[in-house]
């Protein structure tokens, strides 16, 4: 069949986790900005491939499920099978998915066969796929039901574990939040006085278009805005950079970003704690020295 590009973010659900431990610790690998990355993907276009096989229209089936050949890591543990809804709009973007930057899909990154789907989090594009399933409802792995879920309104810790999530109280992890993120100056890093570069990529599910990226120097009382380059697809982070003059000693740099649909990011990204620590989207917050 033919084949499409895709360039896209691929990001850990988890990233970011331990900014939220201040609060509460949360199970999993403490992260920080870690589990990301910008790649290059090709393969087979999902939406083409299941309007080709002529199913019978049923209106029970309402989402679609894949599995991958991995089985559970410990005995009687959950298979990590996921389900989306047939009517998110990522579907038509997505691809099933043999080669990513050029070359065939290393194993352990998903190869042969990896489910794609833009702007989604890595958990949802399942590795080494095998099966692809109509159903009516959500998988009930506990890996869709239990984890990877974010509470629908603030909960606190002590109060509310992931075994307290529900379908009704609760949301799958999907599509990305909007993130910013610094990467220069580094943490801890002294630079030369005068003209200070600071720079960064940023991104969103890519449903709408990134609208603006905003730093700020004085603890977010005040917001500059940066230069964005265009970026290499709607599903894919932009570059962002700006160069401001700052004076002998401690500073800290907070940057933000905000789509098209007014969606930012919390300046408190503690205010979306949860039991799994997923989703970490706070304003990303950078202290370095000038010397």
């Amino acid at each position: 069949m033919d084949k499409v590009t895709r360039t896209s973010v691929m990001q850990c659900d988890g990233k970011g986790r331990s900014y939220y431990w201040p609060k509460a610790k949360t199970p999993g690998s403490g992260w920080k900005h870690g589990g990301m990355r910008k790649l290059l993907w090709e393969g087979v276009p999902l939406m083409p491939l299941l309007k080709s096989l002529e199913l019978s229209p049923d209106a029970r089936v309402r989402y679609l499920t894949a599995n991958g050949k991995d089985v559970p890591p410990v005995p009687g543990g959950a298979d990590l099978i996921k389900s989306y809804p047939l009517t998110a709009p990522q579907l038509d973007d997505a691809i099933l998915a043999l080669r990513m930057n050029g070359e065939p899909i290393p194993t352990v990154h998903g190869g042969p066969v990896r489910l794609i789907i833009p702007g989604y989090y890595g958990n949802m594009n399942v590795k080494w796929l095998t099966d692809l399933l109509f159903m009516p409802d959500e998988t009930p792995s506990a890996l869709m039901q239990k984890t990877y879920r974010m509470p629908l309104r603030t909960v606190e810790p002590g109060k509310f574990t992931t075994q307290d999530l529900t379908q009704e109280n609760s949301t799958p992890t999907y599509g990305f939040a909007v993130m910013s993120v610094v990467f220069a100056p580094l943490a801890g890093q002294t630079v030369q006085g005068g003209k200070v570069d600071l720079k960064g990529v940023a991104w969103n599910d890519g449903l709408v278009p990134l609208n603006s990226v905003r730093v700020s120097l004085d603890q977010g009382k005040s917001w500059m805005a940066t230069d964005v380059d265009a970026s290499d697809g709607p599903y894919a982070w932009h570059h962002w950079q700006t160069r401001v003059r700052l004076p002998r000693g401690s500073h800290e740099v907070w940057v933000r970003a905000i789509d098209a649909w007014g969606r930012s990011q919390p300046l408190d990204g503690l205010t979306t704690w949860n039991p799994g620590g997923w989703d970490w989207h706070g304003v990303d917050r950078v202290a370095f020295q000038v010397a």
